[in-house]
């Protein structure tokens, strides 16, 4: 799968140089990741765009590769008022 840096800024990194994605993200830092407003991100959820997951604390977390692959579609969608 294609990383957001290297869809955003053309970066590539090879296997020794890519750190571990880390599984569990926090709303702030899965807008951070993504380079988007929390904002955004609660939409995508809103919209079925994102999935949400929740601890058994009840807090919310979100899953990086989840995020590449909203990033990819809304990259597609949110221009033609999808």
């Amino acid at each position: 799968m294609t990383h957001i840096a290297t869809l955003c800024y053309g970066l590539t990194m090879d296997e020794s140089t890519t750190p571990e994605r880390p599984k569990r993200l926090t709303a702030t830092e899965a807008a951070a990741y993504a380079g988007i407003a929390r904002s955004t991100l609660y939409r995508w959820v809103k919209r079925g765009k994102m999935p949400e997951h929740r601890a058994p604390s009840g807090r919310p977390w979100y899953d990086p590769a989840e995020l590449d692959a909203a990033f990819l579609d809304a990259d597609h969608t949110e221009g033609s008022g999808a």
